[in-house]
């Protein structure tokens, strides 16, 4: 029990201590707490002071339409796991209504279908709307296609500057109403109105589109320019395309067109396609037009023309000091060369479809007007002025006069070959295979005469100053007809100025009355005169309108051969010498000079002339004399200077002789000229001879009558000498051959007759 109590009471003594001691700790720790609380107050207060002034400033509070705003804003839209654009912003702030972004120093990359190059858009200010998507920004802004996501800055980088731009973030179309700029590699541009789709990669400028392409790298050429009512760019194909008009040009070039199509190549202008195209080019010195309804342009490297073609309708003209050129074809296609001083300069042009050259050279020349299926010009050094004109295929050639009363020409061939000398003169002229002319010379109240040719080859050669044609020359197999004359040879020779034609090698000539044979042929076409030289050879064919009879009886065949023949008096005259002959039937005349007179009818030789003609029945006699003068209308033949007749039995010789022909039927009922009467003159003499005689008469005047075979002495004291009956003497002596009766008158008062027997002598 008191072991209970004491512990107890111990148990109170500690208790009391302990509440005590708890009582006294109780001020030490409020006094702790609040040295404590002191010190981290003071602490905190300093630290928070020391925060405050390095704290910036707050921003002042959110407008009520703003959701957030943010410095340094990305945003990127994908399509699954490929990236479609990022935008990145200095400034954002998000609208509640309508929900936007507005966007400060945005700067967005638009992807296509290739990740590893991006479309960049840069714009001091701009709005997304997130409930269709749509971007736009009314200040101005730059975008540059083709960016090289490794920055290895490769592609062909295109920059376009606008301002009231808009951006669609689904399919990332950019587009525009305003003016429009833009940049590409050796191009720059402008609209009104564009748009740029980088799925498809299509440029529009929707209207009054300007572009300007430079040259090539390095090249020191003028640019071109390029407008149209709308452009549109395929930036993947490289192909542009204007629509629906558009102009392109460069330097003194310059091309109107419908819808044209310009292609790329690694940012250079390579082709231009253009429809109902119409262009010029103009130097001091020239100037080129052409159209066609399809026009293309094909350029160098250097951005210079290096092919134009044109089709459907298509007309090209080159005008310049000299004269004008143009050529019309359904197909033209032109070939250009660099220019020494920069500029591209025709070098050749070809047609085709049915080609049409035409040439308007300064007067007096003659307009030309060439035509073939295929036509090709070459180009003088400059692209100035014509070197050669070539067809390709059967071509015809015309040549118009430009003055009254000129001859008008035409020519066709396989191929035509026209070399021009400067100043588009026509210099000479060639054609082969079935080459033919046709040549029209205008006559006052008459229609034209018509001259044709035809040969295998042609050369013509031409004034080199004035254009004029100077000679032209065909060979192999040549042919001539005009106005019912006709010609052919070897070869042939037209010398304009002389207007004559020279045939030569195997030469003839023939017409309704007659030819001519000879190694050359010479014709006069101002007067129509012929001459053949060489060894000639002619035939004249009857005349229906001739009489019969004559020394040259007009309704046969009349044949002669000469050195040399002339024509002249429109084929009334002709003249045969050297060695001449002619012959009808059996009759020959030889002289060497013989002239035919057809309007006057009458026939002269010259010379040395002898005859060989049937005279009385009994063969053929041959007379000789210096010259001979026959005229047909009195049927009388002179022959003068010891002129002579001999036949059979017969002989008659006299300074002069002149005969006398008729014309007598035969038996079987046609006509024959025959000899009628034959007077001989200035010591006349005459043999006559049979096998029992020879009788020998002589006076000044000798009439022969064939047809009573009577034979007339007179003046000079004629006498006959018969070789059995002696010497008889007479005023007038008369014999008959045919009775052998001889009467010899002295005394003039009457004859004095006397009867020959035959066998016996007086």
């Amino acid at each position: 029990m008191t072991q209970h109590s004491d512990l107890r009471s111990s148990a109170n003594v500690r208790r009391w201590y302990a509440e005590a001691m708890l009582r006294h700790a109780r001020w030490l720790l409020l006094v702790a707490i609040l040295l404590i609380a002191g010190t981290v107050s003071a602490v905190f207060v300093a630290q928070r002071g020391e925060q405050r002034r390095a704290r910036p400033p707050l921003s002042a509070p959110l407008d009520s339409g703003t959701s957030a705003t943010a410095e340094d804003w990305e945003y990127e839209i994908k399509d699954g796991d490929r990236p479609k654009a990022r935008i990145r912003a200095r400034e954002f702030r998000q609208v509640k209504e309508p929900s936007a972004f507005l966007l400060a120093g945005m700067e967005m990359r638009i992807y296509g279908q290739d990740p590893a190059t991006f479309d960049l858009v840069r714009s001091a200010r701009a709005s997304f709307d997130t409930s269709d998507g749509v971007m736009y920004s009314e200040g101005e802004v730059e975008i540059t296609m083709g960016v090289r996501a490794d920055g290895s800055g490769g592609g062909r980088p295109v920059k376009i500057r606008a301002s009231g731009v808009s951006y669609d973030a689904r399919t990332s179309r950019v587009w525009t109403d305003r003016q429009a700029e833009f940049e590409l590699e050796g191009a720059e541009g402008e609209s009104t109105g564009a748009s740029y789709d980088p799925q498809t990669r299509e440029l529009r400028m929707e209207s009054d589109a300007v572009v300007i392409w430079h040259g090539g790298e390095g090249a020191n050429r003028p640019p071109m320019r390029v407008e149209a009512g709308q452009l549109v760019y395929a930036e993947g194909s490289g192909v542009v395309h204007l629509m629906p008009w558009s102009r392109l040009l460069r330097g003194t070039l310059r091309m109107d067109a419908a819808a044209s199509t310009v292609t790329l190549n690694d940012g250079r202008l390579e082709r231009v396609d253009a429809a109902d195209a119409r262009g010029v080019d103009e130097t001091p010195d020239r100037r080129l037009d052409y159209e066609a309804q399809q026009l293309t342009m094909y350029f160098s490297p250097d951005g210079e023309v290096r092919e134009v073609t044109g089709d459907g309708g298509a007309r090209l003209q080159s005008s310049g000091k000299s004269g004008r050129t143009v050529v019309t074809a359904p197909s033209v296609r032109m070939a250009f060369t660099p220019g020494k001083s920069g500029g591209s300069e025709l070098e050749r042009s070809l047609a085709t479809g049915g080609a049409r050259v035409e040439n308007f050279p300064l007067a007096p020349a003659p307009r030309r007007v060439l035509t073939s299926e295929v036509i090709e010009l070459k180009m003088r050094p400059g692209g100035q002025e014509i070197s050669e004109v070539v067809t390709h295929t059967p071509g015809q050639v015309e040549f118009v006069p430009v003055k009254d009363g000129e001859k008008n020409r035409r020519l066709s061939a396989e191929r035509l070959t026209m070399t021009y000398s400067g100043g588009n003169i026509l210099k000479s002229f060639r054609a082969v295979e079935n080459v033919a002319t046709r040549t029209e010379t205008p006559r006052p109240k008459l229609p034209p005469s018509v001259a044709v040719t035809r040969s295998k080859d042609l050369q013509a050669d031409f004034d080199p100053k004035t254009g004029q044609l100077l000679t032209m020359e065909q060979w192999n197999e040549f042919s001539y007809e005009e106005e019912g004359r006709q010609a052919r040879a070897e070869r042939a020779r037209l010398d304009q100025a002389a207007d004559r034609i020279t045939l030569s090698n195997n030469a003839r000539v023939w017409d309704d009355t007659g030819s001519t044979e000879a190694p050359e042929i010479v014709i006069e076409q101002k007067t129509g005169e012929m001459t053949a030289t060489g060894g000639v050879t002619s035939t004249r064919l009857p005349d229906k309108k001739a009489k019969p009879g004559g020394m040259v009886r007009g309704d046969q065949t009349l044949r002669a051969r000469a050195q040399k023949m002339r024509v002249t008096n429109q084929n009334r005259e002709i003249e045969y010498e050297g060695e001449a002959l002619l012959w009808q039937g059996e009759n020959r005349l030889r002289a060497p000079l013989i002239r035919i007179d057809r309007q006057q009818n009458t026939l002269v030789a010259e010379g040395g002339v002898v005859s060989s003609l049937p005279v009385d029945g009994r063969g053929m006699a041959t007379i000789r004399g210096r010259t001979l003068l026959y005229s047909d209308s009195e049927k009388l033949a002179t022959y003068r200077g010891a002129a002579s007749l001999s036949r059979t039995g017969l002989d008659v010789k006299g300074e002069t002789l002149r005969l006398w022909f008729v014309e007598e039927t035969t038996k079987d009922g046609g006509t024959q000229t025959q000899l009628d009467r034959l007077f001989a003159d200035q010591d006349a003499v005459v043999v006559e001879r049979t096998p029992e005689r020879t009788r020998t008469g002589r006076g000044e005047h000798l009439e022969y009558h064939a047809r009573e075979e009577r034979m007339v002495l007179t003046g000079g004291n004629p006498l006959v000498q018969d070789s059995q009956r002696g010497i008889s003497r007479g005023a007038v002596i008369t014999w008959y051959s045919r009775e052998d009766r001889l009467i010899v008158d002295n005394t003039g008062s009457g004859p004095a007759v006397s009867v020959v027997q035959r066998g016996k002598q007086n």
